[in-house]
């Protein structure tokens, strides 16, 4: 039985975002991203996004969370699920430099987890599996998708276990690379707070900069 994440206010954190959109289930943050993006901002249309972004949309459970290639990623309660709608030029990076952004994110995935683990006593190194999965002991705690539907916008999407458990994970039939999950709880014993995390990770991005 997964832990839900807590009720603190992610909001109040001191993190450089504009506006957030939470829903306790959706299909994909990713994909509501890139539908917010495409109905009100364009391709060629002007940037009209009136002090909204940095966005973050976060979801408690996604019912059809997705990775590259539209594999399928395992995103139950208790796991952490956000995405960030920004414009390239807020990480001071054009669109060609989509693998410089992929690397930046996921080295503060990275350090966020690794940092988790070492608070914990754990002895266990977190790794980037390129392009976009963190893995800890040759299993998959955490999956990084980019997308970018206009030349100004980026959409990251982050998903971690973090209090779910790997003995509920059933492996879907997309499941090209074997990657069996682990979480934080699985590594340490303990619940954690999904929106701190979140926050720490966003943090570390930015500051990555």
């Amino acid at each position: 039985m997964a832990t839900p994440c807590d009720d603190s206010s992610f909001p109040s954190l001191p993190i450089p975002i504009r506006s957030f959109v939470h829903f306790s289930i959706i299909d994909s943050t990713n994909d509501w991203g890139v539908r917010y993006l495409r109905l009100f901002h364009p391709p060629g249309e002007k940037d009209r996004s009136n002090g909204r972004f940095p966005l973050l949309v976060w979801a408690d459970t996604q019912s059809a969370a997705r990775g590259r290639f539209e594999h399928r990623w395992w995103s139950p309660g208790g796991g952490l699920a956000f995405s960030l709608l920004a414009r390239w030029r807020d990480f001071g990076l054009a669109r060609e430099k989509s693998s410089e952004l992929s690397s930046r994110v996921a080295r503060a995935v990275l350090s966020v987890i690794q940092s988790a683990l070492d608070s914990s006593a754990v002895e266990a190194n977190a790794v980037i599996e390129q392009p976009n999965d963190i893995l800890v002991g040759g299993k998959k705690i955490s999956g990084i998708l980019i997308e970018s539907p206009s030349p100004q916008y980026v959409v990251i999407g982050i998903g971690v276990n973090v209090n779910n458990r790997s003995s509920d994970y059933v492996a879907p039939d997309n499941n090209p690379r074997g990657y069996i999950p682990v979480s934080l709880f699985d590594l340490t014993a303990r619940p954690w707070s999904c929106r701190e995390l979140m926050g720490m990770i966003v943090r570390e991005l930015f500051r990555a900069g």
